[in-house]
């Protein structure tokens, strides 16, 4: 509910900067702490348990959101499904790069829509099915694009099918520290967050005299 509802903003921006690390969205359709009113991924329509009548609002697409954004590694998987969801948790955070895991799980108090049977009856391996998530020739920009068409499309079934595995793992692009490191060499070796910045006395290290005279009056 937080990432794609007041915390949207941060799935989006986390991606455009390619930052190495793992986002896991635990998504069941309902803010299950707040007594199961509809979350941003309940599609238009349904309705549950808490619910007096069915969704209003149309839905979000968590995968089609994290593509969008430009997260060069975007995986679904089940929680009943441990083995394939263990792989999938250790491959995200070993991308080089963001990584968007989208967990689909049942809600057994407040959403009986969305069940343990009923993910059961739907869903299928993407890699066995065929799927190639890869893209690691930066010049085939035509190829890269078609890849990434391939996997929006996979990311929009829904119902009768339901994806799970890797919709795509771009290897490509440039990952934001390493842009960083091209502008400031020494950015790596010496972060600013590990650079003193008061001595033991607890006076800052800065000297301000040259800004303040600038600014005196």
């Amino acid at each position: 509910g937080d990432g794609l509802s007041i915390g949207a903003g941060h799935i989006v921006n986390a991606g455009r900067r390619n930052l190495d690390m793992t986002y896991i969205l635990f998504n069941n359709g309902v803010y299950g702490l707040t007594k199961g009113q509809a979350s941003p991924t309940l599609r238009q329509g349904e309705q549950t348990r808490s619910m007096p009548q069915g969704n209003m609002q149309t839905h979000l697409n968590p995968l089609l959101l994290a593509l969008a954004s430009g997260y060069t590694w975007v995986g679904r998987g089940y929680s009943y499904d441990v083995k394939l969801l263990t792989r999938l948790l250790v491959e995200a955070v070993r991308h080089p790069g963001i990584a968007f895991l989208d967990v689909l799980q049942p809600c057994p108090v407040y959403n009986k829509l969305q069940t343990r049977e009923w993910y059961g009856e739907q869903i299928y391996s993407l890699q066995a099915d065929g799927h190639d998530a890869d893209v690691s020739d930066a010049g085939d920009e035509e190829g890269n694009l078609k890849k990434r068409e391939q996997a929006m499309n996979r990311a929009r079934e829904w119902g009768d099918r339901i994806p799970l595995g890797i919709f795509l793992q771009d290897l490509t692009q440039p990952r934001f520290l390493e842009q960083i490191a091209v502008r400031q060499p020494g950015y790596l070796n010496n972060p600013p967050a590990s650079r003193p910045v008061a001595d033991d006395a607890g006076r800052p290290l800065a000297d301000m005299r040259q800004l303040f005279a600038e600014l005196e009056v």
